[in-house]
């Protein structure tokens, strides 16, 4: 089975033309997108593009960022640092690429806003790739780091 060679048309509002049949038929159809493989014909679909007013999109104020975790690589130990822009109950955790838990660090314990660091002993942890789960409120982010 090779590999077949396709071509992709986006179409906005303009008279595009797509391959049919060994020739070129006109296309008029604003906000569609087609796909035109070798030998196995056209594909359409249709108002993936809006030609109504744009969304205005909002400033997300988010509670948790710049979460890091220093070094990476890890050997023994190291050290995770975030920052909160408002006093929280945060917990953080520790997942290994299985999506079980591993280690709790921080269960709803209390951090000021502003930066935060603290200290992962990854001693115990056998060598591979963990997820660590900054949890805050109910915004989370995550971060992945290898054990090595």
């Amino acid at each position: 089975m090779g590999l077949s060679q396709f071509t992709i048309f986006a179409n906005s509002g303009e008279i595009g033309r797509i391959l049919s049949e060994g020739g070129y038929r006109q296309v008029n159809n604003p906000g569609a997108i087609y796909a035109c493989t070798y030998g196995r014909g056209v594909w359409r679909a249709d108002n993936l593009l809006s030609l109504s007013e744009p969304i205005v999109q909002n400033e997300v104020s988010r509670n948790i960022s710049s979460t890091k975790i220093y070094p990476n690589p890890v050997v023994q130990n190291a050290n995770i640092s975030f920052d909160l822009n408002n006093t929280s109950l945060v917990n953080i955790s520790i997942y290994n690429l299985n999506g079980s838990l591993v280690k709790t660090l921080y269960n709803n314990v209390r951090m000021s806003k502003g930066n935060n660091s603290s200290q992962i002993n990854a001693s115990e942890l056998s060598m591979g790739t963990y997820l660590v789960v900054v949890k805050a409120g109910e915004e989370q982010e995550v971060v992945k780091f290898i054990k090595y």
